[in-house]
């Protein structure tokens, strides 16, 4: 629990160090803190740069290589008597390159959500949330000062409620509303003016405040009056010389049917501009070239009851043309896997992207002029956090494996294609001494179909000292066991002497379309049958206890646990993690219905796939010990079905626990909620699968 864990990468304007975020314990140890690391990229020693009690996350760079980062930290000799009431919020602050201390440089009401910057103008960018009533001159900034206002009379009245005139409602963990996330351009003129701080912020006697707060958010401009939800979630970019942004947009249907389209904004005026609409296609991520001609994006292909999502980069010209119709000019055609994170080269001739494959997560290029892929990496890693260095001569990514947490690395790009392994660069947490090793393993299942997967083995395994299995089945369903995880850490069941498989069954990704169609419309019986190919191929070796063998899952895989619980008792015990059970009832309360909707189609007219995969029709069936775990603000996978299972199980006397985390979400993610949850997965395996007597956690 304690091991510092490195998340975002971002690499300075001079390519001369790169800023991580960094999360480790609190000093009460009841959460987690992120702050952020200069990483040196030749790998010299990583030293820290931010302390606080609140964290500091989402580094960005200005062209001066001065830090922008968000934090919820107090602003120093603010009167901490004059906060908004409940406004527990992030602020975007400001780390001179020249040296200095931090301060903000903009702390709209509602907080900021995210910020980018233009690579050659230095033009800032942030989103915030507003309250919808929120109305003023966009040219002065006063929407963000009625927002205060309006703040503070809901809190005045005890108003929290929401009207909802459309969807959607709710998103993973949280409310959505009643504010909307807004553009507004920041002036970089007045973040850079070292003697006073900001201008907007600075503090001044009420009186000289009041009326409406106009001089605190000051150089705060609204983009973006009334959005309603076309914001949620999108990530956009500036052109290099800041006249405009580029963003995916959210269109909502009266149905609730949405799909995304890739518009672009003037900074100056505030109009917005469609680039890419197509009603059955979502574009998103958008990425503008560094010479400031292109536009890059993720397209993907909305799924129906035929056929599977799909996913390819498109590109278009700046001002919109060079794309095919209105969905962008395909780079990959043809190309059998889902490219993610794309960042452009440093002339702007070719795009690097990482990719699902074979149980890795490579990094790509591909030519924007001819479309010729190029695989940049040949190890085992799984990449994230791609930044081209200026002279385009290194790549520098996060790199992890089902065996190594995400580290930095640098990647020399003029070494040809697998030409040097990637160097690893100093930072908190790495290296670590694993309880074990890591084997790739295949299976074949009954129509003939290559099922790999990873296995993990404690150090005592052998066939005079056989280890107990335990099968873990990845949620999504569209993902793949390639990189290490921090929630579902098979190392913590190899300290305790079990062996755990890690099978990509049919609808993983990176073995391309088809292989994730094979289970389109059988999203229990296909993976079951595969995900049983590879158990049985692994129980086989004379290293594995055969008789000792059990499930989990989390997500689709606690999908995928009471899927199994009902159609095998092959396992000692089944652990099912937010697991979807009841699938009428999960695709109308989860908070995106329209994701499931157009692939299983109305439960009313069209019931058959919810007849042929839902797993509480198979009740009657479960002879195997569960343990059901479920978090109360979970809205992905709504805790009502964890409630019906287990009601369900209790009313036909299965043996079964319920764990259940009132104040989490789809993960469980404090610090002594997440110890728990190990203690009691450890306790219950080991009662099931070992033959020991119960032991309930005593805190529990």
């Amino acid at each position: 629990m304690a091991v510092p864990r490195v998340g975002a990468l971002r690499l300075s304007p001079e390519g001369d160090w790169l800023a991580a975020t960094v999360q480790t314990l609190s000093p009460d140890a009841k959460k987690y803190l992120t702050s952020i690391w200069r990483i040196d990229p030749q790998g010299g020693p990583a030293r820290r740069l931010t302390r606080s009690a609140e964290g500091e996350s989402s580094p960005r760079f200005l062209p001066d290589s001065s830090l922008l980062f968000t934090s919820k930290r107090p602003e120093p000799g603010a009167d901490q008597a004059r906060r908004q009431p409940g406004t527990d919020v992030s602020s975007l602050w400001l780390l001179p390159s020249a040296g200095g201390e931090a301060r903000v440089a903009a702390g709209p009401p509602g907080g900021v959500a995210a910020a980018e910057v233009a690579a050659g103008s230095g033009a800032i960018v942030v989103t915030s949330p507003v309250l919808p009533a929120a109305e003023g001159n966009s040219a002065d900034g006063n929407s963000a000062a009625d927002d205060a206002r309006r703040r503070q009379e809901r809190n005045d009245a005890g108003i929290t409620a929401i009207l909802h005139e459309s969807a959607p409602i709710r998103y993973w963990d949280h409310d959505l509303g009643p504010d909307q996330l807004r553009f507004f351009a920041v002036d970089p003129d007045q973040i850079l003016q070292a003697d006073t701080g900001w201008a907007g912020r600075n503090e001044e006697p009420a009186s000289a405040a009041e009326p409406g707060k106009a001089a605190e958010f000051a150089g705060l401009r609204d983009l973006t009056p009334e959005p309603g939800r076309a914001l949620d979630g999108q990530a956009f970019e500036l052109t290099p010389d800041g006249t405009s942004l580029v963003t995916g947009w959210w269109q909502w249907e009266p149905a609730g049917e949405s799909h995304s389209e890739l518009v672009m904004i003037d900074v100056a005026t505030g109009k917005r501009r469609v680039l890419l609409s197509v009603p059955e296609f979502d574009f998103s991520s958008p990425r503008v070239s560094p010479d400031g001609r292109f536009i890059t994006c993720q397209r993907e292909t909305h799924t129906t009851t035929e056929r599977p999502p799909d996913l390819t980069l498109v590109m278009l010209d700046i001002d919109g043309s060079g794309a095919s119709g209105d969905s962008g000019r395909d780079l990959l055609p043809g190309w059998d896997r889902w490219p993610q994170e794309p960042a452009w080269s440093h002339d702007s001739l070719s795009l690097y992207f990482a990719a699902d494959d074979g149980g890795r997560r490579p990094v790509f290029r591909v030519d924007v002029g001819t479309g010729e892929v190029t695989r940049v990496t040949g190890d085992d890693g799984a990449y994230t956090q791609l930044n081209v260095a200026p002279d385009g001569r290194y790549l520098y990514a996060l790199r992890a494996t089902v065996a190594t947490p995400p580290t930095p690395v640098r990647i020399d790009l003029t070494a040809g294609v697998f030409g040097s392994e990637p160097a690893a660069l100093e930072c908190p947490g790495v290296p670590l001494a694993l309880p074990g090793r890591l084997e790739e393993v295949e299976a074949s299942a009954e129509d003939g179909q290559r099922i790999r997967s990873w296995l993990v083995l404690p150090e005592s395994a052998s066939a005079s000292s056989q280890a107990p299995l335990l099968l873990w089945v990845h949620g999504g369903p569209m993902s793949s066991w390639n990189s290490w995880s921090w929630r579902w850490n098979p190392w913590l069941m190899a300290a305790r002497g079990y062996a755990v498989l890690l099978p990509d069954p049919a609808l993983s990704t990176g073995y391309g379309q088809e292989f994730i169609a094979r289970a389109h419309h059988e999203w229990g019986a296909r993976p079951l049958a595969d995900l049983m190919a590879a158990t049985d191929s692994v129980a086989a070796r004379p290293d594995i206890d055969a008789d000792r063998v059990a499930m989990m899952g989390g997500s689709y895989g606690g999908y995928m646990a009471n899927w199994m619980a009902g159609h095998t008792d092959r396992f000692k015990a089944i652990v099912s993690h937010a697991g979807l059970w009841m699938l009428d009832q999960m695709f109308g309360t989860t908070d995106h219905p329209m994701f499931w909707r157009p692939q299983f189609g109305d439960p009313l007219t069209n019931p058959e796939m919810y007849q042929a995969n839902s797993p509480h029709l198979h009740i009657s069936q479960i002879r195997t010990p569960m343990l059901v775990i479920h978090g109360n603000k979970d809205y992905r996978v709504p805790i009502s079905e964890a409630l019906r299972l287990w009601w369900d199980l209790s009313r036909h006397q299965a043996e079964a626990k319920f764990l259940y985390f009132p104040d989490e979400n789809h993960w469980i993610l404090t610090p002594g909620n997440a110890r728990i949850w190990y203690e009691t997965v450890f306790a219950f395996l080991a009662q099931h699968v070992l033959g020991q007597p119960w032991q309930r956690p005593a805190l529990l």
